[in-house]
């Protein structure tokens, strides 16, 4: 049994002490939406690794039409092999590197190209784009797995991401929509240059492949195609998350800048923050524990303590208590520690069996725009220009023509 149990008189609790916090919100700058001029519109290639596809299992190939396949690892991508008129097989892992079907490669990155831009099903679903396959090899050099990842224009990456992020088969969402996209747009730009990639999951933005296209994701695209958020000569960290539960929070304070950026003050939101969106959560007594042996502050966690609240009630900074020290901790580590929906805390209840219940607002980080609140007022009537306005408070909305490619950083 966890020794939390064994000891009534000990509780774990949250002490909801504020230490000045001193949050406060900036009057937004007007979002300026220039109007397209004849310059042409950049669509740079985006780079997106498929997450759920790498591994060492075996994926169903389809593509339909005349296709090829390239080394990526050398200069200028030689042909290694012509394809024929269509393929289905699969993908897998040899020694020697990525195998599709019987075409064995002899490379450590391989790309494959389709004639048709919609003619690439990976595990039955259609997706866009040059299909990249690198070998991930152990220290050893035993191919350890495959990491796949889709190259494509940016606008084809935003209506992926504008499907997997939001409903877009609701009424009354079309400017929710718009301002997903333009965030969406906006955050992959910036992220381009990482050296880690793009991901398709929830650690970055969430891409779904052409299948699940919607007319209204497309009208959201058409609309703003090439718009990005700007502020001080430089794209903004265009971050956004499920729902807030009562006020963004400020990116610095959070741990999610080391500088302090106007669009990402936070603002606050009460109207994300009702009875019926209240989480709750169990976390082990052996998982509380952990924590404890894991900053080395003792065998057992004796309590919770509060350090720091932002304005909306979000803890940016906890204490950790154990049995022979105690640690300090950004809210947000504690968060993916427990896989605590977010750090919006409201109560923590211990069971008798040394595990405690959590309880909060909200879904996500926090950080930039709420889609819940985007979604209440792209129905209320607010434009998306409104909606980023009020999300990202003195950044400046401007199309990506050649004159603003000093924005983009370039493609590792």
């Amino acid at each position: 049994m966890n020794s939390l149990a064994k000891r009534l008189g000990i509780t774990l609790v949250l002490l909801l002490m504020m230490f000045g916090v001193g949050h406060w919100f900036k009057q937004p700058a007007v979002l300026t939406e220039d109007a397209l001029t004849v310059a042409p519109l950049l669509n740079p290639v985006i780079e997106v690794r498929l997450m759920s596809l790498s591994g060492s299992k075996p994926i169903p190939v389809q593509i339909a039409g005349r296709w090829k396949i390239l080394d990526g690892s050398k200069p200028g991508h030689p042909l290694l092999h012509p394809g024929s008129g269509g393929f289905e097989g699969s993908l897998f892992i040899d020694s020697t590197g990525p195998q599709l079907g019987p075409y064995r490669t002899n490379s450590e990155h391989i790309i494959v190209e389709t004639e048709a831009e919609e003619a690439l099903w990976l595990d039955t679903f259609l997706y866009p784009g040059k299909l990249h396959i690198r070998t991930v090899r152990e220290k050893t050099g035993r191919v350890s797995r495959l990491d796949l990842s889709l190259e494509m224009p940016l606008e084809d990456y935003v209506m992926g991401v504008v499907c997997g992020e939001m409903s877009s088969m609701q009424a009354g969402v079309h400017d929710a929509l718009c301002a997903q996209a333009i965030a969406a747009r906006t955050y992959a730009l910036q992220k381009r240059g990482s050296k880690r990639g793009l991901r398709d999951d929830t650690f970055d933005q969430v891409f779904l492949g052409l299948d699940y296209r919607t007319t209204q994701a497309e009208a959201a695209i058409e609309a703003t195609r090439g718009l990005v958020l700007q502020w001080e000569q430089a794209l903004v960290p265009a971050f956004f998350h499920a729902s807030c539960g009562g006020g963004t929070a400020n990116a610095m304070e959070a741990g999610f800048s080391k500088k302090d950026l106007a669009p990402l003050s936070g603002t606050l939101e009460p109207a994300c923050r009702t009875p019926r969106g209240i989480w709750e959560r169990e976390v082990s007594a052996e998982k509380l524990d952990g924590l404890a042996r894991r900053y080395r502050i003792g065998e057992w966690l004796q309590g919770i303590s509060t350090i720091e609240r932002d304005a909306s009630g979000r803890l940016l900074e906890v204490r950790l208590l154990g049995d022979e020290e105690h640690e300090d901790l950004a809210g947000e580590r504690l968060r993916a520690a427990l896989s605590l929906p977010s750090m919006q805390l409201i109560e923590v209840e211990v069971q008798p069996d040394g595990s405690a219940i959590f309880r909060g607002h909200g879904f996500g980080h926090g950080i930039g725009m709420c889609q819940t609140g985007a979604v209440r007022m792209s129905r209320g009537g607010s434009t998306f220009q409104d909606i980023l306005q009020h999300y990202y408070p003195g950044a400046e909305l401007v199309p990506l023509t050649s004159e603003l490619r000093y924005l983009l950083p370039p493609l590792q």
